[in-house]
């Protein structure tokens, strides 16, 4: 039984791992709080995120970081957002923003200068490495 947080909607900490887990993350739309289907999704706010292994997932810490975010992003453009690197088994969740598909080039652009690994196509379900120069 999962066990409800009074930071979190109940279910939603476990919802958030499922994602990460089977589709290797998520990106929820900051209206709806459904997930985004559409765009590209860049990490906006590097020091929002929370970073740590898959094996570590921590139920209160991950409810504290939604709350603490979600609120802080509520009437914005940004949105919450996490993803899973499968080479290292490393869960990033972030404050993100999702630029339309044609500005594709922005949001690659908006993740190199940020030092992000990859920006994720929502629409395409992949992720694109993002080349550093330096």
């Amino acid at each position: 039984m999962e066990q409800r947080t009074a930071t979190a909607p109940p279910g939603l900490v476990g919802l958030l791992r499922r994602f990460v887990e089977s589709a290797g993350g998520f990106t929820l739309h900051h209206r709806t709080g459904e997930p985004a289907h559409d765009g590209v999704s860049v990490c906006a706010t590097p020091e929002a995120s929370l970073s740590f292994p898959l094996s570590a997932w921590d139920d209160a810490e991950v409810a504290a970081w939604f709350h603490t975010w979600a609120a802080r992003i509520r009437g914005s453009e940004l949105h919450l957002g996490g993803w899973l690197d499968p080479a290292t088994q490393w869960v990033s969740l972030d404050v993100v923003r999702v630029y339309p598909p044609d500005r594709r080039r922005d949001a690659v652009h908006q993740g190199r200068a940020l030092h992000q690994k990859a920006v994720f196509d929502l629409g395409e379900g992949e992720a694109l490495a993002v080349v550093r120069t330096p």
